[in-house]
């Protein structure tokens, strides 16, 4: 299903949604951070055309943003002006669609928000960066085989450390009658509290002796 705007150019509705959760002074804030940018500084031409199609969208004037009417303003062509003998918009499109790329991809990567011009219009969409929206939690059953093996694998070893502990600490202990951490200044009633919990007829036939 795709949204139609008023520029004739057709939108997801996801995408549509997005444009109106992005509020104008956030959109306004945008446009002039692209361009008092080092990557726009030195393409004038570049940055009117920008400036010229985002100004419409966020007036509500996206209905006026067609080829013949940037040509007139951006380029300086006459009222009479006919995009088929002449591709000066299209030509200077792609170029302004790569600058775009490169300003957010090296010069803003972590700009929350980014412009893009879609193929076959001139109407610029304001968008939530891909990265910056909503991820919900991974659980344990989305965890790659590696990460869950390795996972696995540590609780083991941890578990093992400790029977093994267990296993050869546990006979001096209960001939000795001392807890698992014994401590030379722990008080009787201390020890005889903490001392290693075994069923009840094998500490007795340990404590006969």
């Amino acid at each position: 299903m795709v949204i139609e705007n008023n520029s004739g150019t057709s939108q997801s509705p996801a995408t549509a949604e997005a444009g109106t959760r992005i509020g104008r002074e956030q959109r306004v804030a945008l446009l002039q951070q692209i361009l008092g940018s080092r990557t726009f500084a030195k393409s004038t031409r570049l940055s009117q055309f920008l400036e010229f199609v985002c100004l419409r969208d966020i007036e509500g004037r996206s209905q006026e943003i067609n080829e013949q009417q940037i040509g007139i303003h951006v380029f300086g062509r006459s009222p009479s002006y006919n995009p088929a003998d002449d591709s000066v918009v299209r030509t200077q499109a792609r170029l302004l669609r790569h600058r775009l790329e490169e300003y957010f991809e090296h010069e803003c990567p972590a700009s929350p928000l980014v412009i893009t011009m879609p193929k076959g219009g001139y109407v610029p969409l304001f968008e939530l960066r891909e990265t910056t929206k909503h991820k919900p939690a991974i659980s344990v059953a989305e965890e790659s085989p590696t990460q869950a093996v390795e996972a696995v694998s540590k609780v083991n070893a941890e578990v093992e450390a400790q029977v093994d502990r267990s296993i050869r600490l546990r006979p001096l202990l209960v001939r000795h009658r001392l807890p698992l951490d014994s401590d030379p200044h722990r008080k009787p009633h201390q020890e005889s509290q903490t001392i290693l919990t075994k069923p009840a007829s094998v500490v007795n036939a340990s404590l006969r002796r």
